[in-house]
């Protein structure tokens, strides 16, 4: 017989344990627990930059979003990677961009430039091997711009004005959502507040590495 509740947990065991395969192969320094919310994040920006489909993370500060983005980039370095699933994949080349109130159009005009040159100008074995990536943080800062920079990105991110070829990953770190003109050039990824076991579980990680005696103690 047809059950819809088992049948949907049994499908949701593929991605979960997707999630896990990855988490593992990146190295995490010892004050950082895995979590599943973690995972989550990571799993989703993998499949973005790979793929090059804009990705808008969006949720409070420390719910783990530019953690994951720095984990997942350390971790992505090519041939030259740690991990031998990695080495199978692009090194990222990042290019960071730091939103403000007092962002220009000119100035995001500048860095996408600059992030397609990166990409535009290697030949076909590098474009292979290397993978240009922007970052943007902190978005909702230059939401407030009186010139609107923002708006810059809707052109930017359209599929129908970048070859692919030369197309560029997207990451955008937000702590709220801006206008459907903007998320819907991309996937949303929102976040949730972190629940009371992943705080527990991340307090006791960090006083583990700092004394593993005194976390076992007052755990």
């Amino acid at each position: 017989r047809f059950d819809q509740k088992r049948d949907f947990l049994d499908f949701l065991v593929i991605p979960k344990n997707e999630e896990k395969f990855l988490l593992n192969n990146i190295n995490l320094d010892n004050d950082i627990e895995k979590t599943s919310l973690l995972s989550q994040i990571i799993f989703s920006l993998f499949v973005s930059i790979n793929s090059k489909i804009p990705i808008f993370l969006i949720g409070e500060t420390g719910c783990g979003k530019s953690l994951s983005f720095q984990l997942l980039s350390k971790s992505m370095m090519g041939e030259k990677s740690d991990s031998p699933f990695f080495r199978k994949y692009p090194k990222l080349l990042v290019n960071y961009f730091k939103c403000s109130a007092i962002n220009t159009s000119e100035g995001i005009e500048n860095i996408f430039n600059k992030a397609s040159l990166n990409q535009k100008i290697m030949n076909k074995r590098d474009k292979s091997q290397n993978n240009s990536v922007l970052f943007f943080d902190q978005m909702n800062l230059a939401a407030y711009c009186p010139n609107h920079p923002l708006n810059e990105i809707h052109y930017r991110l359209d599929y129908i004005n970048n070859v692919q070829e030369n197309k560029i990953a997207f990451v955008g770190i937000l702590r709220k959502a801006l206008s459907p003109q903007i998320m819907n050039r991309g996937l949303s990824v929102f976040i949730p507040e972190l629940r009371d076991k992943h705080i527990i579980k991340t307090f006791f990680r960090i006083g583990e590495s700092i004394n593993e005696k005194i976390a076992t103690k007052y755990k």
